[in-house]
């Protein structure tokens, strides 16, 4: 990242730069913590909804 700042001798172009650097990798990995989450309770959701062998026999002893 240094030489891409060295092309830049403008301190406001500079400052910019970093700013714009900074709240893009924010935002992806902001997008990626949000991506992660949405997977985990899909993953919950399926888990809940499926019938497990030890579910079943639950189900059953209830009965």
């Amino acid at each position: 990242m240094a030489h891409i700042y060295q092309r830049f001798k403008d301190q406001a172009t500079r400052k910019a730069l970093c700013h714009w650097t900074t709240k893009t990798l924010y935002l992806r990995k902001k997008q990626q913590d949000s991506a992660v989450a949405e997977n985990l309770h899909a993953a919950t959701i399926s888990n809940e909804t499926t019938l497990t062998p030890e579910k079943e026999a639950r189900a059953q002893e209830g009965r």
